[in-house]
């Protein structure tokens, strides 16, 4: 690298140094072929730390980039790289931690300081049928908050420098996923798998709200909940929503869709569905909230769906009958032999927590999780 700092004025804020790196990071070439060139594990923190170093070493008077800044820095050339310009607005907005998730179809960045998310689309190769998903999103997060607080507020949609949708900004719920809750239920199980399981209810009741606007969600599953620090579940994630209106519009996704490891064996089989689907997808959350895992958890997607499709879950030996005819309702393949509403689940669901709370799952209440096996 040939680009010197003598001539460059101090800097002190984080964007200043971004900019400065950016500069450089535009004017060498080498650096952007060297990067081409790295697998992806190794290709940012390798190159772009090296880049910072050189800065360092090179302006040590000057500038002084603290460990955070600098893997703030990675991330930031790494989003750059790949979004251009348009991720630079967003980013120099957030002064405080930066936070980036990435999903299956776009990268989600978390401004603490603010309580904003901003949800981008993930590939500018693919912007066109996956700017339908966030416009899907949008839509239909937006009309379900109109109904109930059970999911988060939209704020506005965010557009690239040529005027198209590539994102929107949203409310950031303070909390911690469901799956983290199923998991932090070591010590006292059935009092705290008791109280995730009232979680569920309050998401029970958005998904009435979902599908009374004659919507589906189509990807209930631990880590599109939400838990908020009372204890309310809020359901996030609706780009995947099946809409009888907008069903045939192009770039909806395919009807196979979802989390093999949740999904419903009507979905699974490429059949018709309905808000029932939901409903299942539901059943095998109650499931893993009670053993710790999910029913079917293969390394294959495919031998998941085929498991939903034709297989029994996996029950212990020594499981009371309360809980063994529950379990099988809400996870029947037959949808007819589920709850058919999001109430009557409820219904149901609220029962058994009473019974749970007090009996537990098993005939003399002995902790035989692993007895539900791995399918």
């Amino acid at each position: 690298m040939e680009e010197s700092l003598q001539e460059q004025e101090p800097v002190s804020t984080y964007n200043d140094i971004l900019d400065l790196v950016l500069t450089i990071f535009e004017k060498n070439q080498f650096l952007k072929d060297e990067i081409n060139k790295l697998p992806e594990t190794q290709r940012w923190y390798a190159i772009i730390d090296a880049l910072i170093t050189q800065i360092i070493r090179k302006s040590s008077t000057r500038i002084n980039i603290a460990p955070y800044y600098r893997t703030r820095l990675i991330i930031d050339l790494k989003m750059y790289w790949e979004l251009g310009d348009d991720y630079l607005k967003i980013s120099k907005s957030i002064l405080g931690e930066l936070r980036i998730i990435p999903t299956g179809l776009s990268y989600v960045l978390i401004d603490k300081e603010k309580g904003i998310i901003y949800k981008l689309i993930k590939d500018a190769q693919e912007k066109t049928s996956r700017t339908y998903n966030i416009k899907l999103e949008m839509w239909c997060t937006a009309l379900v908050f109109n109904e109930c607080d059970g999911v988060p507020r939209i704020y506005e949609p965010i557009y690239d420098s040529n005027g198209n949708i590539m994102g929107f900004s949203a409310e950031l719920i303070h909390g911690k996923t469901y799956f983290d809750k199923i998991w932090s239920n070591f010590e006292n199980f059935i009092s705290g798998s008791a109280n995730n399981l009232k979680t569920l209810l309050s998401i029970i009741d958005t998904l009435s709200v979902v599908h009374e606007l004659g919507l589906i969600h189509r990807d209930i599953k631990p880590n599109n909940i939400v838990v908020t620090d009372d204890g309310r579940g809020k359901l996030i994630d609706f780009n995947l929503v099946a809409d009888p209106i907008v069903e045939s519009i192009p770039g909806d996704p395919p009807r196979v869709c979802g989390t093999d490891k949740y999904i419903s064996p009507e979905i699974a089989q490429g059949v018709d569905f309905d808000h029932r689907s939901d409903l299942y997808s539901l059943g095998i959350i109650i499931y893993e909230t009670i053993f710790q895992h999910p029913p079917f958890r293969n390394d294959s997607a495919r031998t998941n769906l085929l498991m939903h499709v034709n297989s029994p879950i996996p029950l212990p030996q020594n499981i009371n009958k309360k809980t063994e005819d529950f379990l099988l309702k809400v996870t029947a393949k037959n949808p007819n032999d589920r709850f058919q509403t999001a109430k009557e689940m409820k219904e149901g669901l609220q029962e058994f927590i009473e019974f749970y709370e007090v009996h537990g799952a098993y005939t003399h209440n002995s902790p035989s999780r692993s007895l539900a096996g791995n399918s």
